[in-house]
């Protein structure tokens, strides 16, 4: 992925995350950024400024002040097209998690490649039986990608689901092929619920969902106590941040 890309998919998923067009905007600037290289990208996420209105938000200390630390720490600033050091940000919050997601989601997540495997077993006899080998052939080009990366993914996905509570905000990471990232700044946080559901039960785990009005996390199969004081932390600190900001 290009850094283009990369900070097209990092405007966008700011702004599905409720951060300000203002926050983004300060925390690239902050980061080496200059404005003629974003500008494009920040109308795309949050549509043409409005000068009057963007004149009128006060300005907060939020995520762009935890960017601008980190980043002078980590990395030296360059004006330069390239470097996109808020990546640097996200490879460091990738490093640590606030607790671990227990084994059993690896025995959860492979189901969905065991019903792959029957469905391709079903489907290369009937095909075979039908048109002969051409047919069991076409069913592996077709569906082997797929069990690749569902096996892949299952493999992996306690090495790679990450979520940490950050000063600002709670970061949740998954995904082994594509990474999907949440950032839910605390004075955004509407709700953080326990969940269980017949397998979880089954499990003796518990999920976290952390919602906002644009988006939500889910952390799954969580040892009960591990979701309980990950769930009074959120709001605990959700609750603080929003007092803050009053």
């Amino acid at each position: 992925m290009t850094d283009r890309a990369g900070l097209d998919a990092y405007i966008l998923q700011c702004q599905a995350s409720g951060f300000s067009r203002r926050q983004v905007e300060e925390a690239l600037l902050r980061s080496g950024w200059v404005r003629e290289d974003f500008a494009q990208a920040l109308e795309r996420a949050y549509g043409q400024e409005d000068k009057s209105t963007f004149a009128k938000t006060p300005r907060k200390m939020s995520y762009e002040t935890v960017v601008a630390a980190q980043v002078q720490e980590h990395m030296p600033l360059t004006l330069a097209a390239g470097p996109w050091p808020v990546r640097k940000i996200l490879v460091e919050e990738c490093s640590q998690t606030y607790a671990p997601i227990q084994p059993a989601w690896r025995w959860v997540r492979g189901i969905g490649l065991a019903f792959l495997l029957v469905l391709f077993i079903i489907g290369s006899l009937l095909s075979a039986a039908a048109i002969g080998w051409l047919g069991p052939l076409a069913l592996l080009l077709l569906m082997g990608p797929l069990m690749l990366a569902e096996a892949l993914e299952t493999w992996k996905v306690l090495d790679t689901y990450r979520f940490s509570l950050q000063p600002t905000h709670v970061f949740v990471r998954s995904g082994a092929i594509n990474a999907h990232y949440h950032l839910l700044p605390y004075e955004n946080i509407q709700d953080a619920q326990m969940d269980q559901g017949l397998l979880e039960r089954v499990f003796g785990v518990a999920s976290v969902v952390v919602s906002t009005p644009a988006s939500e996390a889910r952390i799954p199969f969580l040892k009960i106590e591990d979701a309980k004081r990950f769930q009074q932390d959120v709001l605990s600190r959700a609750r603080m941040h929003k007092h803050m900001a009053e």
